[in-house]
């Protein structure tokens, strides 16, 4: 998973009360081919299962990718999202919960490439498949509706939440800090942070 040098992506992983799923998350993080370094910060919200073990297990196997920010008691706020962010150093930042996982490898390579060829947009995403907790399609259902447009604006997004939490990846520095507010929107997480990029 990338390369040495400065953070060019830094992916934020939530997670809490995860124990099934978050190695298969953090799988799929580390098995992103980039062409640039990319650090994980996982923000753990005190779960109740084993997910902290789980997540300090993989820091201590690869303490050079994957940095923790704990929570000392369950926050249950977007906090835990603003927190990563602030924990960020990267110029862009994908978004990830515990309980999901990216099929690609190429993922963070392609989104990057594509924010450096388009400064002009806040953030970018796809399109993603729901699947049950075992990992099996549920109807071949898609997260964004197939007639999606290309480009989106803030109106579109206004009136409705067409983007999957795991798809994204924002350009950092679009917006320097998320409002105090926000950490109170719970639990609607995704949503607003669309709006305010």
């Amino acid at each position: 998973m990338g390369v040495a040098g400065p953070t060019k992506v830094s992916v934020v992983v939530c997670t809490y009360n995860h124990e099934p799923f978050i190695d298969h998350a953090l799988a799929s993080v580390l098995g992103q081919d980039t062409s640039f370094a990319v650090e994980v910060v996982v923000s753990e919200d005190c779960s109740t299962d084993a997910t902290r073990d789980i997540v300090q297990r993989w820091r201590d196997e690869h303490p050079d990718r994957i940095r923790l920010v704990l929570s000392e008691r369950n926050l249950r706020s977007n906090e835990v999202v603003a927190r990563g962010f602030r924990a960020a150093t990267g110029e862009y930042v994908a978004l990830l919960d515990g309980d999901d996982y990216w099929t690609s490898p190429h993922k963070l390579q392609r989104q990057a490439d594509f924010l450096d060829q388009h400064p002009e947009y806040a953030l970018c995403f796809h399109d993603a498949e729901v699947v049950d907790d075992a990992g099996r399609s549920i109807d071949g259902r898609r997260w964004t509706p197939a007639n999606q447009k290309t480009r989106s604006t803030l109106e579109d997004i206004w009136f409705g939440n067409f983007i999957a939490t795991c798809s994204t990846m924002f350009r950092k520095r679009a917006l320097p800090e998320i409002p105090a507010w926000y950490a109170d929107f719970f639990p609607i997480t995704d949503w607003p942070l669309y709006i305010l990029y």
